[in-house]
């Protein structure tokens, strides 16, 4: 996220090493997943975002190596996707079968990095993809929930909207503003708090937020690095300084830290504050 790669720079040997142990057990299939149990739930997070790894290493490097397996991986994605109403969840999916918003929104963020990389991806799988989100939504599409017997949820809607973001909707979308509204009341204002942080939420508001710019995603990105900051270890064990504390507070039961663990924790509170300079928001010319 910083723009060290595995061609040059400060972290060369360890962007590398990362890369060619990924490469390296990757499946005949393409698949990424290093764990060999059908249907584990894990799996297609896992993958997407291995996958997202190595279209941003093709797009940093044009390395020809990580582009076939970046291509094997994405077509692991498309071959995997519902094939008439287009999610994905922890397994590949048939006609039978439904996908999540949860697994969906990161496979289609592993679609959205290869476009951006500039690997090619059948229009199908985006248009399926938002099938999907069609049948997810409410309140016209201002509200997403993670299967359509479930309730509506922040983090969710967050996800819904920035999937939503990325298919095409225009930042004065009248759906995309009354969610954007939503996700900024004070109900879910960041707060390291019991029952209340949400790293899982909180990444993908502040992508929404990024993509959509001004004083608002401002505003809202300084509450949430001073909440995130302020609550990173600086002292006791070297090899835990800088994380946060899994279930130290217990998070929103969504956020599923108190089962992920500190390296799912710290890692999506990497990714919530170097939005701003990882991402080039949607709608920037």
């Amino acid at each position: 996220g910083a723009g060290f790669d595995h061609a040059q720079g400060e972290h060369q040997k360890t962007v590398a090493a990362g890369l060619q142990w990924l490469t390296g057990q990757q499946r005949a299939d393409g698949n990424l997943f290093d764990i060999d149990e059908f249907g584990r739930e894990e799996a297609y997070y896992a993958h997407a975002m291995a996958t997202i790894v190595l279209c941003e290493a093709v797009a940093m490097t044009a390395d020809r190596r990580i582009r076939k397996a970046a291509l094997s991986a994405i077509k692991f994605l498309v071959d995997s996707q519902q094939p008439v109403r287009g999610g994905w969840k922890y397994q590949p999916q048939t006609e039978l079968t439904n996908g999540d918003l949860s697994v969906t929104g990161w496979a289609l963020m592993a679609l959205h990095t290869a476009r951006m990389a500039g690997l090619e991806i059948p229009d199908d799988a985006f248009l399926k993809a938002s099938l999907f989100l069609d049948s997810v939504e409410q309140q016209e599409g201002s509200r997403y929930r993670y299967e359509p017997e479930f309730p509506a949820t922040s983090a969710m809607t967050a996800e819904g909207l920035l999937c939503r973001q990325w298919l095409g909707w225009p930042r004065e979308h009248p759906q995309l503003e009354r969610g954007v509204r939503y996700l900024l009341g004070p109900k879910f204002r960041p707060r390291w708090e019991a029952g209340r942080r949400n790293v899982y939420g909180w990444y993908y508001t502040a992508q929404v937020l990024h993509n959509v710019g001004g004083a608002e995603w401002e505003d809202w990105y300084r509450v949430v690095r001073e909440a995130i900051v302020s609550h990173q270890l600086t002292s006791g064990s070297r090899s835990l300084k800088g994380s946060g504390h899994p279930h130290l507070p217990s998070g929103h039961p969504d956020e599923k830290s108190d089962i992920a663990g500190r390296l799912y924790l710290t890692v999506m509170c990497t990714l919530i504050l170097e939005t701003p300079y990882r991402h080039a928001g949607v709608y920037e010319p």
